[in-house]
């Protein structure tokens, strides 16, 4: 097979399936089929026309590039794992087939369904390089003493969902931003507060309350609602961001942002290589099937089929359609 299907970006707005080259594993790669495609907010973002859709995957090991770990990975061996896409053209999981950096694949444990292992890339890879790398909270089964406070903007994103699991894991706390539609599934996943981000006064008014003072020590960002994280956190706080610190960052505050596009040799321009970030995402990437052995629950899906439905999933990801669950695409 000399040609694949695969889903490009045909415009910043639009895509389609293309017939593409099939990939070829570069030396520290693997080529792997894929079964399932999961989609990110950021494929509705970026979406460089002529790139590739689909950073999230499920598949089966086809071929090793010449320096890929054999000791580790070897063909029909059934992995998970994450890739630059929706940003190059020869890049993207959106596809029967796809390469991926050997580092940025892991073995997903029996027990999970290939539905519920591609809700394992992005979605819970950036919050476990922004708590455990950004923040420094201390990994499984150490504890941060006091169990201090923890603020989640955007619990019900699902990136969220994942941070309120591992900052519970992390002995702290949790309140959690998210609508009165939201708040059930939020608390599902461990928050013990759920503020509706709606009207931000009376979030902070209950999120001092909770707190008998605000004294928030530590807050995920991944909604954009600054304005609740601003007026809840107490001097000296850590803060890690997903969509990037606010126009005038308070002083005394560490906000320190996480991109996972960096962690790629392949980024554009806008998103240069930094080593320190591809360590840290090689690291969770290896630290992610003893999480999930140890209770990390999956986030809700939306299992569809067909490369064909992909576009409509990153119109509705456009339109704000999507909130609680990931899209999940068998291929």
């Amino acid at each position: 097979m000399s040609t694949i299907k695969a889903v490009i970006h045909d415009t910043a707005t639009t895509a389609s399936v293309h017939d593409v080259p099939k990939p070829t594993p570069g030396p520290s790669e693997l080529l792997v089929k894929v079964s399932h495609v999961g989609l990110n907010p950021v494929d509705a973002k970026l979406g460089q026309p002529g790139s590739r859709v689909g950073f999230d995957f499920v598949g089966e090991v086809v071929a090793l590039g010449a320096d890929a770990p054999s000791d580790k990975f070897k063909p029909g061996d059934r992995v998970s794992g994450i890739v630059h896409g929706s940003a190059l053209p020869n890049q993207g999981t959106a596809a029967e087939y796809t390469a991926v950096e050997a580092a940025f694949a892991f073995h997903i444990p029996q027990s999970v369904a290939d539905a519920d292992a591609v809700t394992y890339d992005t979605s819970a890879l950036t919050p476990a390089i922004a708590l455990y790398d950004k923040l420094g909270l201390p990994l499984p089964p150490a504890t941060v003493p006091g169990s201090p406070w923890f603020l989640v903007s955007g619990g019900a994103t699902t990136v969220g969902l994942f941070a309120i699991q591992y900052a519970k894991r992390a002995g702290l706390r949790v309140i959690a931003t998210a609508s009165k539609r939201s708040e059930a599934l939020v608390r599902s996943f461990g928050a013990d507060v759920v503020v509706d981000y709606h009207d931000p006064q009376a979030a902070i008014a209950q999120v001092k309350n909770a707190t008998a003072g605000g004294e928030v020590a530590y807050a995920f960002e991944a909604a954009g609602t600054w304005d609740i994280i601003l007026g809840s956190i107490k001097p000296g706080a850590k803060v890690s961001t997903v969509t990037g610190p606010p126009t005038t960052p308070p002083a005394g505050v560490d906000i320190a942002p996480v991109w996972l596009l960096t962690a790629f040799k392949t980024a554009p321009a806008i998103f240069p290589y930094n080593g320190r970030d591809a360590a840290a995402l090689a690291a969770a990437v290896a630290q992610l099937p003893a999480f999930i052995d140890a209770g990390l629950k999956p986030i809700p899906v939306d299992l569809r089929s067909g490369l064909e439905r992909i576009p409509e999933g990153l119109d509705e990801l456009r339109a704000g359609k999507v909130s609680g669950k990931k899209l999940v695409y068998k291929i």
